[in-house]
């Protein structure tokens, strides 16, 4: 034991830094909650009002060719008429949702792969206005075009406006990187950053409830287990990283989720347009062979892994020497 050592000023200044950093981690997951709620609330509201956009826009349109039309005729094919029509209907909502989706991840990837690093140099707070700020104008010319009931391209317009904000991404970013300046790498952080995660489900749960989807109920809450395992890869990461390097990390983290969104929403969006007149459940199973796909996978890398440790103990103790 050194005897030089300041041990009580040492002690003070380690609870100083704990009961400041704890004031910082409540506040950043105040701050996810709200920002999750908030950005949930408004995907569900996106494509209801795309589609009833689309649906409103077009019967306007096609009514005024049907007006001199016999009105028995009208009515002996209204059955057809609104199944056909409604098909189409939810056809052009998700190409629209497509187009979105492009026009906000599109700018969107490369302000990560600019910003993402930037955070360890200027610091996470700037990140985190910056972010706020621009969504904010976006938000408000969404509301704006709806309001007005403009064309549908001035809501993309908000979109791609959204896209200079980094979306969401660049928020957790700045946010994870916070917590892990004022956490200990091993099981603190680790508890931390799930905890982060949990209140990320949490609010996404919580924005369903709150905008009408009761029904989904069971299949929100089922849906929150698949967030597990991404906190737990930040950790694992984030042991293994210089803490000078942590916002670079969790740039390319959800640099990899952005473009991951961009290919599903790519991908998904067409199978679902192209399947929704005969199988409109089709895109479900789609959807459900990529956990499968990733549940191999991981038990693949598990036994890997196994084997080469037990290969590692094998030479060490046959070959003792090597150690000395």
């Amino acid at each position: 034991m050194e005897e030089q050592k300041p041990l009580l000023n040492e002690q003070r200044l380690r609870q100083q830094h704990k009961s400041k950093w704890i004031g910082t981690r409540g506040k950043v997951m105040i701050y996810v909650l709200i920002y999750t709620l908030g950005l949930a609330i408004s995907g569900a509201a996106t494509t209801q009002f795309i589609y009833s956009y689309v649906k409103s826009h077009n019967s306007a349109h096609n009514s005024t060719g049907k007006l001199n039309r016999n009105h028995s005729e009208i009515g002996s094919r209204s059955c057809n008429v609104n199944g056909t029509s409604d098909d189409t209907i939810q056809a052009i909502t998700s190409d629209w949702v497509w187009y979105i989706t492009l026009a906000e991840y599109g700018i969107a990837i490369p302000f990560i792969i600019f910003v993402g690093p930037m955070v360890d140099r200027i610091g996470r707070k700037k990140i985190l206005l910056w972010n706020l700020s621009v969504m904010t104008i976006s938000f408000a010319m969404k509301a704006v075009a709806i309001y007005f009931d403009l064309n549908l391209y001035y809501f993309l317009v908000g979109f791609a406006l959204q896209g200079f904000s980094g979306t969401y991404n660049t928020f957790h970013i700045a946010s994870v990187s916070l917590l892990a300046d004022g956490t200990s790498k091993g099981k603190e952080r680790t508890i931390v950053i799930a905890i982060y995660d949990a209140l990320l489900g949490f609010g996404i749960f919580f924005s369903y409830i709150s905008t009408g989807y009761l029904i989904d109920f069971a299949a929100a809450a089922a849906g929150i287990l698949k967030m597990l395992p991404t906190p737990l890869i930040k950790a694992i990461l984030s042991r293994v990283v210089h803490p000078d390097k942590q916002g670079a990390l969790f740039s390319n983290v959800y640099l990899i989720e952005t473009v991951c969104q961009v290919c599903a929403s790519t991908l998904f969006n067409n199978i679902y347009h192209q399947t929704v007149t005969f199988y409109k459940g089709f895109v479900f199973f789609v959807t459900a062979g990529f956990p499968l796909l990733a549940l191999i996978m991981m038990v693949i890398f598990v036994k890997c892994a196994k084997v080469s440790s037990k290969d590692r103990t094998e030479i060490v103790k046959e070959r003792p020497d090597i150690q000395k």
